[in-house]
């Protein structure tokens, strides 16, 4: 999970969203709600196209990461996710701020589980500028998920970012990632540009994008002995440009 910058919407998806919102905030008995917004829901999320729109959009806003999960962010997002869940907020079910990309696993596990835990805690969201997700959490080399918060601790458990799959395809990847760095490095040193190339943009596209994100932010911060990065340490002793690879993992 990263910080994403939602997009405004072109004016006729903005007003198609307002209008079904503004509908089901007219109804005032929260039950009437809840059931018009799921038949709504159901009729229009993947069918009209107004709503195919919005979900390209969406993938626009996830960068190089497209189609993948906005939370997880390795599994293919199959659904268009309410953070705020429908059974706590029917009136939000168009809301644009309220839409995520999500995959069967994080969005099974989430449902309504939003707020449970009877502190009042609600999960770091991918757009909160205010509080981003890389202030409450911290990807480790293991695979393993550290958090910096209570919120963090949430977060973890919300959308389970726990999960063995999860970590086992974070740590597989970490090892190839590697691989890949020091085939990057050994090609500069024999002057082979174009390979070297090769290998860099290997390891700024899916499926290494976000694990290079989280370990080389790391790497760059008083907790870098929290990873363990061997050979990859002296690399980016030698060749510091490799921190700036996680920048701009948005762009297309």
């Amino acid at each position: 999970m990263r910080f994403l910058v939602r997009p405004v919407l072109a004016r006729p998806w903005a007003d198609y969203l307002s209008t079904w919102s503004a509908v089901l905030v007219a109804v005032p008995d929260r039950t009437a709600r809840y059931a018009l917004c799921n038949a709504q829901w159901k009729k229009r999320r993947n069918k009209t196209e107004t709503m195919k729109r919005v979900r390209r959009r969406l993938e626009d806003m996830n960068g190089r990461l497209a189609t993948h999960c906005m939370y997880c962010e390795f599994n293919e997002a199959n659904h268009l996710d309410h953070f705020e869940p429908r059974t706590r907020a029917p009136g939000r079910t168009f809301d644009w701020s309220n839409l995520f990309l999500a995959c069967d696993a994080c969005d099974g596990h989430k449902q309504a589980r939003y707020e449970e835990d009877g502190t009042g805690l609600v999960p770091a969201c991918p757009t909160d500028a205010a509080s981003p997700p890389q202030t409450h959490l911290r990807f480790l080399s293991t695979g393993g998920v550290q958090h910096l918060s209570e919120t963090g601790r949430w977060t973890c458990d919300v959308f389970d970012l726990r999960r063995p799959a999860l970590v086992a395809q974070r740590r597989d990847r970490w090892v190839i990632l590697r691989a890949f760095i020091i085939e990057w490095d050994v090609a500069l040193d024999r002057g082979d540009v174009e390979a070297a190339c090769r290998h860099r943009d290997l390891v700024r596209r899916p499926p290494f994008l976000s694990v290079l994100r989280d370990l080389l932010a790391t790497a760059d911060s008083p907790d870098a002995d929290l990873l363990d990065l061997g050979p990859i340490a002296d690399i980016i002793g030698r060749r510091p440009e490799i921190l700036s690879w996680h920048e701009n993992d948005l762009l297309a």
